[in-house]
């Protein structure tokens, strides 16, 4: 994309420009020039038998490229796209730009935008936990009888599960006070 707003910009202000913009080599530029700065001493093999480390390769066609672009003799070629995405993968690599730090502040943008505009709070109703009436003799005692209700009352709001062991104690204790006193 880089590529072609530098070619449609040479082209409207520079006038030896070619006319068309055909196919990804700004991208393709890029990635070479991001592998030479990564990988220097890598070679390739031009015509598949000639080797050459990469860095030399990318030198001689941003210098081609450049030659084109400032004598006006590129040849059909697209040369201003070329030379865009070298310095596109120079500022990048020096710079420390990372694409996925555009990508996420996208991803954030969609999701202001997509996301409902209004929120309507709406308080939970409590619920009310009924709690059978102790027996009338003295057999529970208070303190068991607030123990047991700060139990029943957790077990309503987060779940049986959600119980400690001394929390499941005080249930059994106290269920087995009320079922002796029912028989």
């Amino acid at each position: 994309m880089l590529g072609g707003l530098a070619f449609v910009f040479a082209w409207r202000f520079i006038p030896h420009q070619g006319q068309y913009c055909i196919g990804a080599s700004g991208a393709v530029m890029t990635v070479l020039v991001l592998c030479a700065i990564h990988y220097p001493t890598r070679i390739i093999y031009l015509f598949f038998f000639i080797p050459v480390p990469i860095w030399f390769f990318i030198i001689f066609e941003i210098g081609q490229d450049a030659f084109g672009f400032l004598t006006g003799h590129a040849g059909g070629t697209a040369v201003t796209v070329h030379l865009a995405g070298a310095g596109f993968a120079f500022l990048y690599y020096n710079r420390h730009w990372r694409l996925m730090t555009v990508w996420n502040m996208v991803r954030g943008w969609q999701r202001q935008l997509f996301r409902p505009k209004l929120r309507i709070y709406h308080e939970e109703p409590r619920q009310t936990v009924s709690v059978a009436s102790p027996p009338a003799s003295g057999d529970v005692d208070e303190q068991l009888e607030a123990k047991l209700d700060a139990v029943l009352e957790k077990v309503a709001r987060h779940g049986k599960q959600s119980l400690t062991d001394s929390e499941n104690q005080i249930l059994q204790r106290a269920s087995e006070i009320y079922k002796r006193r029912r028989t």
